[in-house]
Parts: C-alpha cells; structure tokens; sequence
C-alpha cells in the first residue's frame, strides 16, 4: 500500500474516531451547541494568535488553511528538531470541541532518562516509518510511582497500527537513526498536568526539559 493510500487510510480513521467522540459527548453541551455562531466567532480570534506566542499554538488557524506547508509547531528548535507538528484539526478553546487532530513527523527518540506522560487521552495512527514503543509492566499491584522501576516491554509500531493510550499512560518512542516517522495524532480534552517519571516520582516537564526548549536536554531527573 502505498504512503498515499496509508495516508487517507489514516485520515478516514481520524475523522471516524473524531466523529463519534463529538456524538458521544454531545448531549453534556446542548447549550453550548445552541451558542455555535458565536463560539464560532470566538473559535476565529483564538485560531488567528501568533503561532509562538505561550501556550496557544494549538488554537491558531493551521498553515494548511494560510496555503502554508510550514509546520504549525517545531519541539527541539530549527536546528536539531525532535518534531514538527501540523495542526490537521486544531484543539478550540470550548467545551464542544475539546478534541483535536495532529500529524506528527517524529524525528529523533524520546529522552531515554524517562517514560513521560501526556495531558490528553490520545491516539496514535502510524503512516509511515516505524518506532519501538518502551512501556511499563503492569503488575497486579501496579501504581504509577513505579513507572521507573518497573520491567520494560518493547513494542515495535508499524505502518497501520492504531494506538490508543491513557493520558497516564507512561512511554518512550525509539526512532531509528535517519529514518524518521509520520503518523496521525488524535488527542482529547486536556486533563491534567504531565510530565517524566523518575526514581524520585513525578517530574513536571518544565522541571525536566530545557527551560528554552522543550525538545533538548534540561535537568532531567536530577
């Protein structure tokens, strides 16, 4: 199959997933959909932000829709890049539509110091390129604490899988060197706060990353 016909194979999935998400938590924002016009309007000013300005480059209208092939977001800067983010589907700031939609070109390994976490329940569809995935074992009595002590399993990820994870859900991708790797990424409401997990516990990523930049070594679990 080729990397077209895995891309539309991706994206009808994503819409799919996308779609029943909306109508299963429909009903808790009747009042919010009788608002739509003026949501819409407000959805406009957050999209039209400054790419790079604090947190909410998720909001902003996606390059593709400004004829633009630009990645929306850079992790690891212009020199050394980790990865380069597309907003397919950007994240609005409401309620109705806390989801959204990302296509990730991943191009070096996560730091290897630690499993980290994300804010949102997520979806990975790959497309292109293949990873190992390093998780956890769960054990009977299993808490998140143990996340760095625990025995590791590695799972290879190929073009086609679908992976759906918690935001708890504590990994670590591996990218073969020079190869890298495309995929879709459908993320829900954000939820929490996340983070590394270290032997000493829970490490919020701006304690763990460079204080510059996200995507380079910072403190790490020190």
């Amino acid at each position: 199959m080729s990397v077209e016909h895995l891309a539309q194979v991706g994206l009808g999935i994503g819409l799919f997933t996308l779609l029943m998400l909306v109508l299963m938590t429909a009903h808790e924002h009747i009042e919010e959909m009788r608002q739509l016009p003026a949501l819409a309007r407000e959805a406009w000013v957050w999209m039209q932000r400054d790419p790079w300005n604090g947190e909410n480059t998720e909001h902003r209208l996606p390059n593709w829709l400004r004829l633009s092939l630009y990645p929306d977001f850079v992790i690891g800067g212009p020199k050394r890049p980790y990865l380069k983010r597309w907003y397919v589907l950007p994240r609005l700031p409401w309620k109705a539509w806390p989801i959204g939609m990302y296509l990730h070109q991943i191009l070096r390994s996560d730091d290897e110091r630690a499993l980290h976490d994300h804010p949102w329940p997520n979806i990975s569809i790959l497309l292109r390129g293949s990873y190992i995935e390093v998780v956890p074992v769960h054990t009977a009595h299993f808490e998140p604490w143990m996340t760095a002590y625990a025995e590791k399993r590695y799972l290879p990820r190929n073009p086609g899988d679908v992976v759906v994870r918690r935001s708890t859900s504590a990994h670590r991708l591996i990218i073969q060197h020079g190869h890298p790797v495309w995929s879709l990424f459908i993320v829900g409401p954000r939820i929490r706060q996340w983070g590394f997990w270290c032997k000493k516990g829970f490490v919020h990523w701006r304690d763990f990353v460079a204080a510059t930049d996200r995507g380079s070594v910072g403190r790490g679990c020190d």
